[in-house]
């Protein structure tokens, strides 16, 4: 995605495949990302307002301001920024989710 800064709301879906998106995520009070089979990963410096919940064999998360973080096998959540703007939700059924900086 060439500018996901100007993103507010986003739904992306894959069957197999990696869905990767890096830059400025602040302006995202939303969305919905899952992958059949592949890999998410968001890397950002400013990531989103929201509350995170994500789903996924392997989950490695470094955004800063994350807080009442919660991890379970296969699960895990997050308040980020002022996490009553929205909901940000991972799933991929056969892969790796990375938020990363």
């Amino acid at each position: 995605m060439a500018d996901p800064g100007a993103i507010a709301d986003a739904h992306i879906q894959c069957g197999s495949g990696d869905i990767k998106l890096r830059g400025d995520l602040s302006a995202m009070h939303g969305f919905d990302f899952s992958a059949g089979s592949g890999d998410i990963s968001l890397t950002t410096n400013q990531p989103p307002s929201v509350h995170l919940d994500v789903h996924a064999d392997d989950i490695t998360a470094s955004w800063p301001g994350m807080r009442n973080v919660q991890r379970e096998h296969g699960q895990f959540s997050a308040d980020v920024g002022d996490a009553g703007a929205g909901i940000g939700r991972i799933t991929t059924q056969s892969g790796e989710v990375i938020l990363s900086h």
